[in-house]
């Protein structure tokens, strides 16, 4: 495990209220990889991933320790580094308080873990950003068409 895996910036409870419907009922933020997935291990010890991108949280780990282990060779792919080295060969290297973002969000049919699908935006923006998009797709059904529309 490395440092740059991991955001530098802190990520708090009220940075990811919109998801409160998938949170554990008591948790503790681990931290959060570059794409501001964030890791939260509940009060039985165990890690859960919210990944942002795709709208859900799971259980990966059952301990802190199995969690970190496993972050060492990355193979369930937790902190995305194959797909980050893509991004940082096409230039595209956030900086402090920035995080990689999606254009289309996985959690669309279009929506893609691809290096052209992916930006640089500020952290906090970006999880401002994917909570209201949660908050406001949650409870449709899967397969519904979503229009956005983004205004200044």
């Amino acid at each position: 495990m490395q440092p740059n895996d991991f955001l530098q910036a802190e990520i708090t409870a009220g940075d990811i209220e919109p998801w409160a419907d998938l949170l554990p009922g008591s948790f503790r933020i681990l931290g959060a990889n570059l794409f501001a997935d964030v890791f939260l291990a509940d009060a039985d010890g165990a890690v859960h991933q919210l990944d942002i991108g795709a709208g859900g949280i799971s259980v990966i780990a059952a301990s802190e320790i199995e969690f970190r282990e496993g972050c060492t060779e990355d193979e369930e792919l937790w902190l995305l580094r194959p797909l980050i080295e893509h991004c940082r060969q096409e230039g595209k290297i956030p900086g402090p308080g920035e995080c990689y973002a999606y254009l289309t969000m996985p959690m669309f049919k279009e929506g893609s873990y691809d290096p052209d699908n992916i930006v640089v935006r500020p952290v906090k923006e970006w999880l401002g950003f994917a909570g209201t998009l949660y908050r406001e797709t949650r409870n449709l059904p899967a397969g519904a068409t979503v229009e956005l529309q983004v205004t200044e």
